[in-house]
C-alpha cells in the first residue's frame, strides 16, 4: 500500500492532529458517526484484516461501559425501564454511552491509522531539526507497544517448553506463569533499551554541534500541499461553525441536536476531512492500475 504513507510527514501529521482533536471536542452525534465510519473504513485500507480483531477488543469494553452508564446514571427524561434498585434506565443515557463509546473506538481506530502511516523515520524526520529529544521520545513510544507485544509472545513460547504454560493448568498457576513471562519480557527489553543507549552514545547521539541528518528523504511535492490545503480549510470552516454554534447538541434533560443547512455545511466538510487518507488511497491506487494497463 502506497498513498498516503508515502506522503510527506507533515501532511499526516496536519491531518491526525484535526481529525483526532476535533472528534475528541466535538461530539455532535453527527460528527461521531461520521469519525466511526471513516475511521474503520481507512483502518480496514490501510492496515488490512488485523483491525477486525481490533474492533472484536474493543467491543466488548464498549458494551460495558454502556451498561454501567445505564445502570449508575439515571439522567433524562424519558424512560425506558426501571433496573432492580428502582434507578430508571433513560433513552437520553443510552444515547449518551452510545455517542461516547462510539467516540473512544473512532479514536482508537484514527490511533491504529497512526501507527501504520507515521512511521518512526518520519517521526524522526518531522521533529529530528526543531526537537529531536521529542522525536526520538514518540518514534520510541510508538515501537515500544508493538515490540513489547512480540517480546511476550516469544518469550512464551520459550518458557513453555521448560513447564511454564500460560494456558494449561490450574487458574492461579497460569497467573503465576504469566506473570514470569512478563517479568522476563520486560528485563529483556529494559536490556534491549540499555544496548540501544550505549549504541547511541557511541555514535555520538547527543554531542553538540553535530548536525543531524535523516536517513529517509521527502519530497513535498503539490499533492502534499493540496492535502495540508484542504486538512487546514476544513478544519477552519468546522472550528468557525463550532464557535458560530452549528453543531450545537445536548443529551440532558432530553436529547437534541441541531440539524439545518449550517449544520450540513460543518458535516460536509467533516465528511470531506475524515475521507481524505481514503480517497487519496483509492485514488493513487487507481492510478497505478491504469498506468499497468
Amino acid at each position: 500500500m502506497r498513498g498516503i504513507k508515502k506522503y510527506h510527514p507533515l501532511a499526516g501529521t496536519a491531518f491526525f492532529l484535526a481529525v483526532m482533536l476535533i472528534t475528541a471536542f466535538i461530539q455532535s452525534p453527527y460528527f461521531v458517526a461520521v469519525s466511526l465510519i471513516f475511521s474503520v473504513l481507512t483502518a480496514l485500507n490501510v492496515s488490512g484484516k488485523k483491525v477486525i480483531k481490533l474492533l472484536l477488543i474493543t467491543l466488548p469494553f464498549f458494551i460495558i461501559s454502556c451498561g454501567i452508564n445505564l445502570l449508575f446514571n439515571n439522567a433524562g427524561v424519558t424512560v425506558l425501564f426501571y433496573l432492580p434498585t428502582g434507578n430508571a434506565a433513560t433513552l437520553e443515557t443510552l444515547i449518551y454511552s452510545v455517542n461516547a463509546g462510539g467516540m473512544l473506538i473512532s479514536l482508537v481506530m484514527w490511533f491504529a491509522c497512526v501507527t501504520e502511516i507515521m512511521t518512526s523515520d518520519k517521526i524522526v524526520y518531522l521533529f529530528g531539526s526543531i526537537a529531536p529529544r521529542l522525536g526520538l521520545l514518540i518514534s520510541m513510544i510508538l515501537r515500544f507497544v508493538p515490540l513489547l507485544v512480540r517480546r511476550i509472545k516469544e518469550t512464551a513460547q520459550a518458557q513453555k517448553f521448560v513447564g511454564c504454560d500460560i494456558y494449561g493448568e490450574s487458574v492461579l498457576q497460569r497467573v503465576k506463569n504469566a506473570l514470569r513471562v512478563l517479568s522476563v519480557a520486560i528485563a529483556a527489553s529494559a536490556e534491549g533499551a540499555a544496548q540501544t543507549a550505549a549504541s547511541m552514545k557511541g555514535r555520538g547521539y547527543g554531542l553538540k554541534g553535530v548536525r543531524r541528518t535523516s536517513y529517509t528523504v521527502y519530497g513535498f511535492a503539490a499533492k502534499e500541499a493540496a492535502a495540508v490545503a484542504v486538512v487546514l480549510a476544513a478544519s477552519a470552516l468546522i472550528i468557525a461553525g463550532a464557535c458560530a454554534g452549528w453543531t450545537e447538541y445536548h443529551f440532558y434533560p432530553d436529547f437534541a441536536t441541531r440539524a439545518d443547512g449550517f449544520t450540513l455545511i460543518t458535516l460536509i466538510a467533516w465528511a470531506v476531512l475524515c475521507a481524505l487518507p481514503l480517497v487519496i488511497n483509492i485514488y493513487e491506487s487507481g492510478v497505478r492500475r491504469l498506468d499497468t494497463i
